[in-house]
């Protein structure tokens, strides 16, 4: 019910009218006026409580505003929130110690504050908060409707009586019929008018629960509380039957649009990109253990191949062993970027996603931000490998090899990286993005050019195979005196043909690397895009009207 009122309905049939204050709801004025908070509180966890409200607001206000204004809106909502003493503090994780629980359901209700919003939604802002907690919570919203005259609407489960009574009304609903509107006090005397009084020391909430909820412990039982919330409901029905009448007088016949449409957006693309670009890579520099983790990988397998590939001399063994390397290096480049993107891109998408909802940016700058930010990492540790490695295996000690092989490894990671955000871009979790990118690395794997000899077939993993193979190939000479039974092929571009790496020139490589990226990237944009579109369809159908009462236009 929350989402259809506040138009978070994206799939499904929705039949019916929402009127504010007797009128549809105008698509383009919708977003200025009403904001949603929902249940789950996913933040930048290496963003700090000021750094993310400051973020919000220059996403969500209009360019024309002055910093200075934003600044001080920012530090008003800090104060009314009662956020002063951690507005330093970073959000943290379960992993890593940051503000409270209610701290951050606060900063939630914060970042949709920016804008101002005269009706504001919260999706059970005290779920899995303890009693005090929520309490707090509770009390901070009700301030913040007296003190700025806005209505709050909310979902909660169980309150205890405390929170209970904070509430200027309520709406009980049963099986998705309302069954009764209005003041706790009112509930009490109404449901005891109905034959269901309120017990002696019981909370209310709870025996409202327990009236309006089907038993189902037996066939009995459940017949009869069906029952009874027929008769709660058809009572309602009667009691309100001529407020509801004078609301479909007073409606407005205006033909009702669509919940959601595209409105326009405070700032240009390019000024969208770089807050959202600033804010993740804000986020990634401050992500002081995956960085060590990513240092450390880095590390133990410049050990590793140094160990086991320590300067290769340059007989048939070595040129046997320089495929292997090759091949590996490219493998490796592969797995250890795209994995770790697709583990760690869905907790931002879950933010996007909110605040694509809210109007705040266009999707396409949301998604290319986070794939830029995304290359940092990546691309600086294969960097650090390839600087370190390519000495040890002794490779072809020349400038020009050695700047080659660096930036062809670079933009592998680079594709690998784009790859692996619009995988996970698409997935609808992190298990499935994870299965999907397992079976491409493998696909890619297999049809490498080393498991088996496709040259016709040149996905992903063959372009950089292929490519520092021609690097460290092309003017090698081997020296077949040094063999013994093994093969010996005395010139490197004869080793070239003879395991087929030259079905794709050394110049053409890098682009068709690229072009591979970038079209994956595009294709994961254009699907995240339409997974993400906020839109909330309404049928015709003359149903009841839901009104929202006291919203200002």
């Amino acid at each position: 019910m929350l989402n259809v009122l506040a138009g978070r309905i994206a799939s499904g049939d929705v039949s019916g009218k929402v009127l504010a204050n007797g009128k549809p709801r105008d698509p383009q004025r919708w977003r200025r006026i009403a904001s949603f908070v929902e249940q789950d509180d996913v933040l930048f966890q290496n963003l700090t409580v000021r750094e993310t409200l400051l973020y919000a607001a220059q996403l969500r206000l209009p360019s024309t505003m002055a910093q200075s204004e934003k600044e001080a809106r920012v530090d008003a909502i800090i104060e009314g929130l009662g956020l002063s003493a951690c507005a330093k503090t970073y959000i943290g994780s379960a992993d890593k110690r940051g503000i409270s629980g209610g701290e951050r359901k606060r900063v939630c209700i914060g970042c949709e504050l920016v804008t101002d919003p005269d009706l504001l939604f919260l999706d059970e802002p005290t779920s899995g908060l303890d009693a005090f907690t929520a309490s707090s919570v509770v009390e901070t919203l009700r301030a913040l409707a007296k003190a700025q005259r806005k209505t709050i609407l909310t979902t909660i489960h169980q309150p205890r009586t405390e929170i209970l009574y904070m509430f200027d009304r309520v709406i009980l609903l049963a099986l998705g019929r309302c069954v009764f509107s209005g003041s706790i006090q009112e509930g009490v005397e109404y449901f005891a008018a109905q034959g269901f009084p309120c017990p002696p020391l019981t909370n209310p909430s709870d025996h409202f629960i327990d009236t309006i909820t089907v038993d189902f412990r037996s066939p009995e039982r459940r017949i009869s509380s069906l029952e009874r919330i027929c008769t709660l409901h058809d009572a309602w029905v009667a009691a309100t039957a001529h407020d509801v009448a004078k609301v479909f007088e007073t409606a407005d016949d205006e033909p009702e649009a669509d919940a959601l449409q595209p409105a326009s957006y405070c700032n240009s693309f390019a000024k969208e990109l770089g807050i959202l670009t600033r804010r993740a890579m804000l986020n990634v520099s401050r992500d002081l253990a995956s960085i060590k983790a990513i240092v450390l990988k880095t590390c133990i397998f410049i050990v590793l191949f140094g160990a086991l590939y320590f300067r290769m001399p340059n007989d048939a063994a070595g040129g046997i062993n320089r495929i292997g390397l090759l091949f590996l290096v490219a493998v490796h480049t592969t797995m250890t970027t795209m994995i770790p993107i697709i583990s760690s891109f869905p907790p931002i998408k879950t933010i996007i996603k909110r605040e694509l909802a809210s109007g705040a940016y266009r999707s396409w700058s949301g998604f290319l931000a986070q794939t830029i930010a995304s290359l940092v990492l990546p691309i600086s540790s294969t960097f650090l490998f390839a600087l370190t490695v390519y000495w040890i295996v002794g490779l072809q000690a020349t400038l020009a090899k050695y700047a080659t092989f660096v930036l062809f490894l670079c933009v592998h990671s680079a594709v690998a990286c784009m790859i692996g955000v619009s995988i996970s871009g698409v997935a609808p979790n992190a298990f499935v993005g994870q299965i999907a990118g397992s079976i491409f690395v493998l696909i890619s794997l297999i049809f490498g050019g080393q498991v088996v000899d496709l040259p016709s077939v040149t996905p992903y993993v063959h372009y950089a195979y292929v490519g520092i193979s021609q690097n460290e190939f092309n003017g090698l000479k081997i020296d077949c005196q040094r063999s013994s039974k093994q093969l010996c092929l005395p010139e490197g571009e004869m080793v070239i043909e003879e395991f087929s790496l030259n079905d794709v020139s050394l110049y053409w490589n890098l682009p068709a690397n690229i072009a591979l990226g970038t079209g994956a990237l595009l294709i994961g944009a254009i699907a995240f895009h339409y997974k993400t579109r906020p839109v909330m369809k309404l049928s015709s159908t003359p149903e009841p009207e839901i009104v929202l009462e006291s919203v200002s236009e």
